[in-house]
């Protein structure tokens, strides 16, 4: 019994590094408009919301070796985020806020609070005590958006990694989260 509790706890150690490392990538990369603070796609050039131009941040001319690490791990860590969460890109034809309104009225209905977790702005449903937390993020782009979802087993703040919705958390399959999801996508694909 002794054992399995020592597994857990270095099980819990090794994810809790990850989700450091995946926290910094978010922190330092994630694209957030500096007007308004809305989530935006890596693409995107004008935010949707308020009009400012987001401009991207000038690389640091430190060398080229510290530049080749850097861009390494961002890398990694980019490619390490991606396989633990499920994304779908979708155009859209209607206004900014109308597709906000839609997806923060869809998501509260179902459950969902809007948090900061990670440095990143979204949705949350659970608390990890009898299933697993569920969350939902969106990104804004110019005429495009993404949502992506991921779920975390654990309690609170004690939690493992992120993981992609795909296979199952204990006996319930993550696809019932991917679906909901899919069908958000293409509802709010076809609002004007």
């Amino acid at each position: 019994m002794l054992c399995i509790a020592v597994a857990g706890v270095i099980l819990m150690i090794v994810a809790t590094n990850k989700g450091k490392r995946v926290k910094r990538f978010l922190r330092e990369h994630q694209k957030i408009c500096p007007q308004c603070g809305i989530n935006l796609i890596e693409t995107c050039q004008v935010c949707p919301k308020c009009g400012s131009r987001v401009d991207e941040a000038q690389p640091s001319k430190s060398g080229e070796v510290a530049t080749q690490s850097l861009a390494n791990s961002m890398t990694a860590t980019a490619q390490e985020l991606n396989k633990s969460r499920t994304k779908y890109a979708t155009p859209y034809r209607c206004s900014w806020e109308t597709l906000h309104n839609y997806f923060e009225m869809t998501l509260q209905g179902k459950g969902y609070a809007p948090i900061f977790y990670n440095g990143e702005n979204c949705y949350k449903k659970g608390t990890g005590a009898l299933t697993s937390m569920k969350f939902a993020k969106i990104e804004y782009g110019e005429d495009t958006f993404h949502i992506s979802g991921w779920v975390c087993s654990g309690l609170g703040k004690f939690h493992g990694p992120d993981e992609a919705l795909e296979g199952f958390v204990a006996a319930i399959p993550k696809s019932r989260i991917k679906d909901q999801l899919i069908a958000m996508s293409k509802e709010a694909s076809m609002l004007l």
